[in-house]
């Protein structure tokens, strides 16, 4: 979506939630996501890895690491058994 269709989606979402409905969102913006949902539900290959706040779940060095992934310095620390 671009910023605007973005933008309309959340809008109308929010409208849906506001009138006492739950509603389900799949989504791979993330940014999206934590901006309107409650409660976050994040998967990795099909199985939870976490459920819980926008914050917890931001936070969670398991989600981290899925979706952004270690940085080479990580991985060096990793193979080598220290921490960078």
């Amino acid at each position: 979506m671009n910023p605007q269709e973005t933008r309309q989606a959340e809008e109308l979402i929010f409208k849906i939630r506001d009138s006492g409905l739950a509603i389900v969102v799949i989504e791979h913006d993330m940014r999206f996501i934590f901006n309107l949902c409650d409660r976050v539900l994040c998967l990795v290959r099909g199985k939870t890895l976490i459920e819980g706040t926008a914050t917890e779940v931001q936070s969670d060095p398991r989600v981290i690491e899925a979706y952004i992934g270690a940085s080479d310095d990580d991985d060096q620390a990793a193979e080598e058994g220290t921490n960078a």
